[in-house]
């Protein structure tokens, strides 16, 4: 007679995600930098860690993303420059990370600059190719970590350290319109007051 033997569960690894936004050598914008990456299919979660080192043995965030594929960093990076590594991960210890990329924390009009340079430089005829525009994340919302600047939170409340919400652009769209209205309107006054 024989003895059964018992096998062991196996464990399911997931491959590493493609990360999308940073790319290598990108400039974010310290205040609200945001990350991308692909979904990986049957992952519900992903690690995500920023590091000050390419080996990240010095880990500046480390946190759990649940049902999203981006991440807003609300005032938690620098604003000088500062290098900076990051890469995800499904979570779970037996999932291999993503190669980690390079990027620099700056302020917002750096960041913008950078993207311009950057863009001017890839349509260029002597750029040979333009590199393919990065994949938007697949989920509707998007994690965030941090205090965003104005989180209409009331006074003495603080918000949670993860909330998942759409990103508000139409309140940047409404605020862009009615100064330009405004612009308008005036200068039509100005125009017809005049002889």
């Amino acid at each position: 007679m024989s003895k059964a033997t018992k096998s062991k569960p196996s464990r399911k690894t997931f491959p590493p995600p493609t990360l999308t936004m940073p790319l290598e050598g990108d400039a974010v914008e310290g205040l609200a930098a945001i990350f991308t990456w692909e979904a990986v299919p049957g992952a519900s979660a992903y690690q995500f860690q920023i590091a000050r080192d390419p080996n990240f043995e010095d880990v500046y965030i480390d946190t759990v993303v649940e049902n999203s594929t981006a991440l807003t960093i609300y005032s938690m990076l620098p604003q000088d420059g500062t290098t900076f590594y990051w890469r995800v991960r499904v979570a779970g210890e037996n999932n291999p990370w993503s190669p980690p990329v390079r990027f620099f924390a700056a302020t917002a009009t750096d960041a913008v600059l950078a993207k311009a340079t950057a863009a001017e430089a890839a349509s260029s005829p002597s750029a040979g190719r333009s590199p393919a525009a990065p994949a938007r994340p697949a989920a509707s919302t998007s994690a965030y970590l941090g205090s965003p600047p104005s989180s209409g939170a009331d006074e003495g409340e603080t918000p949670p350290p993860y909330r998942y919400e759409v990103t508000p652009n139409r309140e940047i769209v409404a605020v862009f319109l009615v100064m330009l209205i405004t612009i308008l309107l005036v200068g039509y006054g100005i125009a017809v007051g005049l002889p």
